[in-house]
Parts: C-alpha cells; structure tokens; sequence
C-alpha cells in the first residue's frame, strides 16, 4: 500500500504456468455501515487500455483498477451474506452484500509475476508499480533508521506505530485512535504521541500533530474529535487540553526546541492554562482545592 495513495498493489506468482481469475468485491460504503443488493449499483465498468475504472454509485470517486492485459469479462452480480464474526461479537450489523462488476483473467507464467493496482480516487499506472515498491520499502526502512535500539521487535512496533499516523483532507498531521472504526480524537493522539513520534524520532511530526491541534484549539479546549465529514471539531472532553500540555512537555525533553515552543505553541498553552484556571464549557474550571472540576 503505497504512502500517500489511496492505492493497493497485489502481485501474484506461481512456480506453474496457471490461469489466473482475478474477481474484485465491491462495498464502498461508510466504515460504519455495511452494503446489501440493492437497484442502484452501477453493473458496468468503463474499459480501457490495461485499465478499468468503475464508479459503483452515482457521486461516489471512481475506481481504477490497472493491469498488465488481463481480459476482463463483465459479468457483474452480488455475493450475498458474508459474515463477519468481529463485528457480530460487538453488536453491530454482521451480514452484508458485496458486488463484483466482473473477472480479470490472465494466463500466469512459472516465475513471472502479475500485478494488479486498485486506486480510488486518481489512477496509477501498472507501469508505475516498481517504483512505487522500491519507494514504499525505502521510506519504511527510513522510519527505522532513526530508532535507538536495534531491535527487531521494536522495529515491528515502530513499524506499525507509523501506520496510524494519517494525514487529514486539510493536510493536518493527526493519530487515529484505532482501525477500522475510528477517527482522530484529542486525547488518545496526545496520549499517544510520545511513544509514536517521539521515542521513534520522528520530532518534525510531533511537531506538525502539535501546531496542527494548536490551531484547532478554542476557549482553552483541543478537540476531542475531528467528525468524519467536515462539521464543526467536537470540543466535548475534559482531558484532551492536559495530555497535550504533557505532550508539549515530553517534546520539549526530547528536542530542546523551546524557541519552537515558546513562537509557536505558547500562546496555545497560556490559553488552556488561563480557561483551566478561570472556567470554560461544561463548568471545566479550577475548584477550590486547585484540582479541576467538570459539570
């Protein structure tokens, strides 16, 4: 999955000359909600060279699916049931429907490898899929070039740690606060940043996720969340504002940048400290015993 693209690259090998079918299965929908057979669909991908692209619902960003000349055949209908185990133990709806708009089918030759790219959104070449490999391995052992202890279970954590840091449609630097569900919210990104970005090394990007919630903030308040579409930000926690205090400071033991801090984060520290101390929503303020309190 290359960084920066909403792209997946599968590549298929075989020790045997073999056929290959390739049948994508489509949802697009919400993270929250699940998809079933419906009349609304769009049963005919668009045919190019090497390349399909596909728009399941009407305002929806197309899918590209690019491909080394496989022959597709558009025999387009819906899977019907599958079951997901997760989120039936959680309680949420467990049943859906997937729709495959057709099949690519190659004839796969012993030790030649076929590739395939999914992107929505913009397309990628399938010539593009060698570099965006070799770009993608460089930048992940890069992550780890910066880690203080050589260490192959830390390099997995690190690894994975980095795989939860996103970048927002207004380019601001964030964690998200779990997959699939959830989106980014206040107090589990500042929770969570000094092991992530710091303890990894990686202080522009604390410092980005910190200037970028500095920005957001209000009457003294980090948002809470960041809705999923656009809204105003959510500022409904009490807690959120004190670990990003905590996390300014753990930035600053770790890069000595209190020009940074004093320029840039400063004013946004002064003013959780000044509403914390006189009152801001939901009753948050300093009680008579210097603790704070919240209606």
């Amino acid at each position: 999955m290359p960084y920066g693209h909403n792209a997946t690259a599968v590549t298929y090998e075989s020790d045997r000359d073999v056929a290959l079918e390739v049948r994508p299965l489509i949802a697009y929908r919400d993270y929250h909600h699940t998809a079933r057979q419906n009349g609304a669909i769009n049963s005919s991908p668009e045919i190019g060279q090497n390349a399909l692209r596909y728009v399941p619902y009407e305002g929806q960003p197309p899918l590209h699916i690019s491909h080394p000349g496989g022959q597709f055949i558009g025999d387009g209908f819906w899977y019907y049931d599958f079951d997901y185990a997760v989120e039936r133990y959680r309680g949420l709806d467990a049943v859906e429907d997937l729709f495959s708009p057709g099949s690519l089918t190659f004839e796969l030759q012993a030790d030649k490898p076929v590739a395939l790219i999914a992107s929505v959104g913009d397309p990628i070449s399938i010539d593009e899929i060698d570099a965006l490999r070799a770009s993608e391995l460089d930048r992940r052992k890069g992550l780890l070039a910066s880690l203080v202890v050589d260490d192959p279970f830390a390099a997995s954590l690190a690894d994975a740690a980095d795989t939860f840091v996103i970048r927002r449609v207004d380019d601001l630097s964030t964690i998200i606060a779990g997959y699939p569900w959830f989106s980014d919210w206040g107090r589990d990104t500042f929770i969570a940043l000094p092991r992530i970005s710091l303890v990894t090394g990686r202080f522009d990007q604390a410092a980005g996720m910190l200037k970028a919630f500095a920005r957001a903030s209000d009457q003294g308040m980090i948002p809470n969340r960041f809705p999923d579409h656009g809204e105003t930000a959510d500022y409904n926690n009490v807690d959120a504002s004190l670990w990003y205090v905590h996390a300014v400071n753990r930035y600053l033991d770790y890069t000595g940048d209190f020009d940074g801090i004093r320029d840039e984060l400063w004013p946004t520290i002064k003013s959780i400290l000044t509403h914390y101390h006189d009152g801001t929503r939901y009753g948050i303020r300093a009680d008579s015993d210097g603790l704070i309190t919240a209606g």
